[in-house]
């Protein structure tokens, strides 16, 4: 697309499965998550890797996406092939990057990270086959992400997330409250409390996504 000229290196759209999707501005918690993803694993990259920002990257003929990171490179020092790809998602739903998510895998890419900041979590997929992924692990807070991809690597994921937790939007929110209603029935002795927490937590200023 972009060298028949229909689309531009600059153009914030994307190429999924033959349908053209507008991108939406990177708001400011998005972009705090980018720039702690550049700091962390630029600092502990091997040598021979690079660290990129929103590039574009051509899967096929239909489909071309911009993800938030690219690590590219080779421990050998020959080629620059592509080794992880990182989406910061803003909801909770991680349904939205199911197309992505097997658009990377259909492309061979060996490594995708979903930086989930409501949940406050990576997940991480390995292992291409057959336009999926066939390993799955999740990261909290309070662990340390190891990957095959780069084995070097041990990042702790409280290092990518907001501090303040101010990475909570107020859709996320609402959502999880949704999904405790349904999922976690409380018994009446905590329901009150936890009415009371969320209450909180929806007045609280919070940025959106």
């Amino acid at each position: 697309m972009v060298e028949t000229g229909i689309l531009g290196p600059e153009d914030r759209v994307e190429l999924l499965g033959g349908h053209l999707i507008q991108m939406a501005p990177m708001s400011s918690g998005r972009t705090e998550v980018v720039d702690r993803l550049r700091q962390q694993l630029t600092n502990r990259l091997p040598a021979g890797f690079e660290f990129r920002v929103q590039e574009g990257l051509e899967i096929d003929e239909y489909t071309r996406l911009i993800p938030d990171c690219v690590v590219s490179g080779s421990a050998r020092g020959e080629g620059s092939d592509i080794v992880l790809v990182v989406d910061v998602a803003r909801s909770t739903i991680l349904d939205d990057y199911s197309a992505r998510r097997a658009s990377y895998a259909h492309g061979g890419v060996p490594e995708y990270w979903i930086v989930s900041v409501a949940s406050r979590c990576v997940r991480v997929y390995e292992a291409p086959a057959e336009g999926e992924y066939a390993q799955e692990s999740v990261f909290y807070s309070q662990g340390t992400l190891r990957t095959d991809s780069l084995p070097a690597l041990a990042l702790p994921v409280a290092d990518l997330l907001p501090l303040d937790g101010t990475g909570f939007s107020r859709e996320a929110v609402e959502q999880l409250a949704w999904f405790v209603d349904k999922l976690i029935p409380l018994p009446p002795e905590d329901q009150a409390i936890y009415e009371e927490e969320v209450a909180k937590l929806k007045k609280r200023r919070l940025p959106d996504d």
